[in-house]
């Protein structure tokens, strides 16, 4: 039989065994290399030379192969321990999963409400805005006595020379609510005995009593008609003074009014208005109160007043020349259920509005009774039918335009 030279290896086995059969080398050789590195039988290479070395050669491959087993075995356990981590995370990836589908979905459900909660927050905070700029005049009324003792000031004050038309003045302003100074001239006027309200007394009066803090005044941005008049109100320490001298609370003054109106000029056709509506036996008792009509419309009329039961709603108008406002029209005849009452200040404005209504009701197909007056007539002496203040009715039928 011959040998293949080639299949004897060379190096570290050349030298171990000779030149032994080719099949041995073809098997075993593979085997050596994986179990044996070269330099570890580089330097075991002469002990294996000695009788008995191959036997030693199979003993150390033997070893190595059971190194091997065991160390596969470690890697089996490692891999199983593994497996069974990533189980179980994948286990637990799918019920953070569950859970995070759960909470996203709870979370936008909150977002959601969070949502509505503002819309109804914002909605909230122009409606208590609104309610801040058109607020009620009629309060609870107090029926209680209040005692306040009669400090330094009040005692310095008693003594001093005008004392009693001082008085007299916060009296007034305390016990009415009047902020109009021409008014509360009228007024002192009258209980004083003088003959015209810009009498000296009472200039002197409103001027000590604007220098001692009691009383603030200040001149309204625009009138009616003429020279803006002067505004008045009781300061904190003249409510306080007004307390002392008649043991009850001030009223709220109808200055109070002014956060409803657009300016001094439309809050004093309002008082005035109040005023012709208080002598012909009207209860006043609100001024600019808001209604929500649905929760977004809003109907804002001017005065509330009550006379023998019958509650009306009336829209006080300076000019009839603004531009077209159908919406609040609509509103107020919603509000009032077609019946609308509208106080004007002149003849001509009157004429403007009651076009102006009766042409967004008619484009509306809306019937109504529309009822108007206005402050010049009124004061050159016109009345309607039975002395009212109310000079024109205007009814509208809903049909065809």
């Amino acid at each position: 039989m011959n040998y293949d030279n080639s299949a004897v290896p060379t190096g570290v086995l050349a030298g171990v065994y000779g030149p032994p059969k080719p099949v041995f080398y073809e098997l075993l050789l593979p085997l050596i290399q994986k179990l044996a590195p070269p330099r570890e039988l580089e330097i075991n290479q002469e002990w294996m030379k000695l009788e008995g070395g191959k036997h030693m050669l199979v003993d150390y491959l033997l070893d190595r192969v059971n190194d091997r087993f065991t160390e596969l075995e470690h890697q089996k356990q490692t891999i199983l321990e593994l497996n069974q981590s990533i189980a179980l995370l994948k286990a637990e990836i799918e019920t953070r999963k569950t859970l995070g589908w759960e909470q996203h979905e709870e979370f936008c459900e909150v977002c959601d409400e969070n949502t509505e909660l503002k819309k109804r927050l914002e909605q909230m905070k122009t409606e208590v805005q609104m309610c801040r700029k058109h607020p009620l005049i009629v309060e609870k009324t107090y029926t209680g006595v209040l005692e306040l003792s009669q400090t330094i000031w009040m005692t310095e004050w008693r003594a001093r020379p005008g004392f009693d038309k001082q008085a007299v003045i916060v009296e007034i302003i305390g016990e009415t609510g009047l902020g109009r100074v021409p008014v509360i001239r009228e007024r002192a006027a009258a209980l004083f005995g003088y003959n015209k309200p810009s009498a000296g007394g009472i200039s002197k009066a409103l001027a000590a009593l604007e220098k001692r803090g009691l009383i603030a005044i200040r001149q309204a941005e625009g009138g009616m008609q003429g020279r803006p008049p002067r505004l008045a109100w009781l300061t904190e320490l003249g409510q306080a003074a007004y307390v002392m001298l008649t043991n009850k609370p001030p009223v709220l003054s109808e200055l109070a009014t002014q956060a409803s109106h657009v300016s001094d000029a439309h809050m004093l056709l309002n008082l005035e208005a109040a005023d012709l509506l208080t002598q012909a036996g009207y209860e006043i008792l609100a001024h600019g109160h808001r209604h929500f009509l649905d929760g977004v419309r809003q109907a804002v009329p001017d005065l509330t007043a009550r006379k023998d039961g019958k509650l009306i709603y009336i829209e006080v108008e300076r000019s009839g020349k603004k531009s077209s406002r159908p919406e609040k029209w609509v509103n107020l005849h919603e509000l009032t259920e077609g019946n609308l009452y509208v106080f004007c200040q002149y003849e001509k404005s009157q004429e403007q509005i009651a076009e102006e209504v009766q042409k967004t009701l008619r484009e509306r197909d809306l019937a109504s009774r529309l009822t108007l007056t206005n402050l010049e007539a009124l004061r050159w002496g016109w009345r309607g039918p039975g002395g009212s203040l109310w000079l024109e009715q205007i009814d509208l039928s809903a049909g065809p335009k």
